[in-house]
C-alpha cells in the first residue's frame, strides 16, 4: 500500500520534480552526478531537489507541509 501511494505521488509531480527525486532515490545517484547529468551546478541540483522533496511531501501528507520546514 505504501508503495503505491508513493508511486501515485511521484507520479503527480512536475516532470521535472519526477526526473530528479528518482535520479536520487531510484538510480542511487549522488547529488555531484546529477548535476552533472542535468547540466546544472551541485547548488542548483541541491535546491531543485529540496523543492522537489517539499512538493512531494505535500502530496503524500497534505497537512504536514506547513509543519515542517524542510
Amino acid at each position: 500500500e505504501l508503495a503505491r501511494r508513493l508511486a501515485a505521488a511521484i507520479n503527480e509531480l512536475s516532470e521535472d520534480d519526477r526526473e530528479i527525486i528518482l535520479l536520487r532515490h531510484h538510480e542511487q545517484l549522488a547529488n555531484q552526478d546529477v548535476a552533472e547529468l542535468l547540466g546544472l551546478t551541485e547548488a542548483a541540483a541541491s535546491m531543485r531537489y529540496l523543492r522537489a522533496l517539499r512538493r512531494l511531501r505535500a502530496v503524500l501528507v497534505p497537512d504536514a507541509a506547513n509543519d515542517d520546514p524542510v
